[in-house]
């Protein structure tokens, strides 16, 4: 609407920004822009395969766990379940749900909640020693410390955790103590999603793909991760 010194109204120039600004943002993320809202990527997920473009997944498939907060990708051509676990793994913590990707015995995923904010990845039988992981409210940094001894037989050892590996959302990925591949991964002080393959393979590759949920993911690290996948199988 123009007002009599041919402007047009404040109201209304506002809505036209606005609009823009909309079919900016949705152009962006439509033409392959990156990163990726988390949630595009769930609304690509959740539709069926007859409505799903492969090479917006990448041949990949996600799962999300909104009660605990993280989400995983994988093959879709794998099958995942829960299935009931009786770990000791991590004494002191309580494990809410055991995941176990593709075919028996090769990735398990446990959802760990630790009331103390600490957990421990305890490797029996393994012949290395457990491992602690926990958050420093003091320093604000996440520790580890060996409650026997490091594998080089220090005792009383704790120090500042390794940062330096992540998944492909920015979480931080610590390693356990088990002989096969373990990955241990924060989502807050007191839950852990942990990752580890029963002697199989690819165990590695999913816990670079876990997600906290609404965390921002760049579509092509998701293809890389996807590309790693396609590479052992």
């Amino acid at each position: 609407m123009m007002n009599k010194k041919g402007f047009v109204e404040i109201p209304v120039a506002i809505g036209l920004i606005i609009g823009l600004l909309a079919i900016s943002i949705m152009a962006y993320y439509l033409m392959g822009g990156v990163p990726y809202p988390q949630t595009f990527l769930q609304e690509l997920n959740s539709l069926g395969p007859s409505q799903q473009s492969p090479g917006e997944t990448f041949g990949m498939r996600q799962y999300a766990d909104y009660d605990f907060g993280f989400s995983f990708w994988y093959p879709a051509s794998w099958q995942v379940k829960e299935v009931s676990s009786t770990t000791n793994m991590f004494p002191g913590s309580n494990v809410l749900k055991t995941i176990l990707v593709g075919k028996e015995d090769d990735i398990y995923v446990y959802e760990v909640y630790s009331p103390k904010g600490i957990i421990t990845d305890n490797p029996n039988p393994a012949p290395f020693p457990p491992v602690n992981y926990f958050w420093n409210e003091t320093s604000k940094s996440w520790m580890t410390s060996w409650p026997e001894r490091t594998p080089l037989g220090v005792r009383g050892a704790t120090t500042t955790a390794s940062l330096k590996n992540k998944t492909m959302s920015g979480l931080f990925i610590f390693g356990g103590m088990s002989r096969f591949d373990t990955s241990i991964i924060p989502l807050s002080p007191n839950k852990f999603v942990v990752v580890r393959d029963g002697g199989g393979a690819n165990a590695d590759y999913l816990a670079k793909t876990v997600t906290e949920i609404g965390g921002l993911v760049d579509s092509r690290a998701l293809q890389q991760e996807a590309n790693a996948y396609a590479g052992q199988n």
